[in-house]
């Protein structure tokens, strides 16, 4: 039962039950409530009738008050305890009244209840009759000719009070049955409405990590084919982040199995006899180099798992000016451009205010302006430049190196991605992938215009910080 109530087709089904119940009791009870009110007041309204009858026939006949009788003195008035009852009383004795009473002195007012007062001279009330039956009874006071006068004129409640009490079993007997038809028909309804998501998730059952490529196709129902869309594009994000994962994956085990193979080589023939102390320091130094190329691989790969995972996050950052970013990297490579023969050329029409992350833009451009002494020509130049233009800020990192083939420019982002024109220089492929992710990070765009021995730009586009 547990495990039934706590499924949506459990709870449907018992919600719907329950309002079933709820809404059939409700209307059982106004039902019953209504029909008892329609026959009384079809009683009552009768009884007022004859009372207005009995009053039109008083007259005064020889100076005396006489009621002319012959109009209603037939039928179920003659009858004794036919259920169909009057009496006059005129100043406390009774100046007549019907054969169905059988005793004139019957009293109509005992056991009263359920009283209605329609004016201040007439009520409505329910007592018992000659035959022990409930009869509906009304009492009208009136004055006639300076006399206190009082008609009594009532009718049976028996076939009424019969005809409520079949229409009560009725109900009793009918709302369980028509309750069960109904929860069994809501059941049936929900079966039919849930399969559509219960065919959803068996297809969802069936993919793993290893069917990723697989798609669940949109059903009719309109629900279910937002989630479909949404279940699909959920997919597609995870193929594309296990397809990364691979990637780097392969990608890292590639670039550090040359190192590897590298220093185990070295160990190798370094331990096949006995060496000379310098000989042994260049082997170590040897060793040393290919285990920082190795610890700067496994950097840069934690660096773009730590931005995949969101590291960089909106609601940590800082305003600060763009161009003490772009001062402290440059300050950063001024010795190795010197070293390079490059001139650093800075170009900065206004100062901007971002939002971000300072040191991780600095790496940014860093790892750009790197890129750009280290594949240029010497004696060549970079120029970096930043505008505000259109609620945006751009940076171009412009430098007179090789240049790069638009084939290989469109790769450039790509993780462990090296043009072939540089894959034999020191590098590991992953610096402008990081800086991609910081850039993106920041809610900025980086792009790359280059041709072949002509030199590079790489283009950022940020949003300006508004105040």
């Amino acid at each position: 039962m547990r495990s039934f109530s706590n499924s949506i087709k459990g709870r449907l089904v018992l919600w719907f039950f329950l309002f079933i119940c709820l809404f059939l009791l409700l209307l059982g009870g106004v039902l019953y409530k209504e029909v008892k009110t329609l026959i009384f007041s079809s009683v009552d309204h009768l009884l007022h009738s004859k009372s207005q009858i009995i009053k039109g026939l008083l007259h005064i006949e020889d100076g005396r008050v006489e009621l002319e009788l012959t109009e209603i003195i037939h039928g179920e008035y003659s009858i004794p305890r036919s259920g169909h009852y009057y009496k006059v009383v005129m100043d406390g004795d009774v100046l007549a009244a019907s054969e169905s009473l059988v005793d004139r002195d019957f009293d109509l007012t005992k056991a009263i209840s359920s009283v209605k007062h329609i004016a201040d001279n007439e009520r409505f009330y329910t007592s018992i009759g000659p035959a022990g039956e409930p009869i509906r009874v009304l009492q009208s006071n009136f004055d006639f000719l300076g006399r206190k006068t009082t008609v009594y004129v009532a009718h049976s409640l028996q076939d009424s009070l019969d005809l409520l009490k079949r229409l009560r079993h009725f109900l009793i007997i009918a709302a369980p049955i028509i309750i069960l038809l109904i929860g069994a028909g809501g059941y049936w309804i929900v079966s039919i409405s849930l399969r559509p998501l219960r065919l959803f998730s068996q297809k969802i059952e069936k993919i793993t990590h290893r069917t990723l490529e697989q798609r669940i196709e949109e059903p009719d129902v309109k629900e279910l084919k937002g989630l479909a869309i949404s279940f699909n594009a959920m997919l597609q994000r995870l193929k594309v982040a296990f397809d990364i994962e691979k990637r780097i994956l392969s990608d890292a085990s590639h670039e550090l199995k040359t190192p590897l193979s590298v220093i185990m080589a070295e160990c190798d023939v370094t331990l096949q006899k006995k060496r000379t102390a310098e000989e042994y320091k260049d082997s170590l130094l040897t060793i040393k180099d290919k285990a920082e190329m190795m610890k700067k691989t496994l950097d840069n790969i934690l660096n773009l798992a730590r931005l995949d995972s969101g590291l960089l996050r909106s609601g940590e950052f800082r305003e600060f000016l763009l161009s003490d970013c772009i001062s402290h990297a440059i300050e950063m490579v001024k010795a190795f451009a010197r070293q390079k023969d490059i001139d650093i050329i800075v170009n900065v029409e206004s100062e901007s205010t971002i939002r971000g992350d300072s040191d991780r833009l600095t790496e940014a451009f860093l790892n750009l302006l790197d890129n750009a002494i280290r594949y240029n020509r010497k004696g060549g130049s970079v120029e970096v430049s930043v505008k505000t233009d259109s609620g945006s800020i751009e940076v171009s990192i412009k430098d007179t190196g090789m240049g790069i083939d638009k084939e290989d420019a469109e790769k450039i982002f790509d993780r462990f991605f090296r043009a072939d024109s540089v894959r034999n220089t020191e590098g590991t492929g992953l610096g402008l992938s990081i800086v991609k992710e910081i850039i993106r990070a920041h809610g900025g765009e980086i792009r790359l215009e280059s041709s072949p021995g002509k030199g590079s730009t790489f283009i950022l586009s940020f949003p300006v910080s508004l105040d």
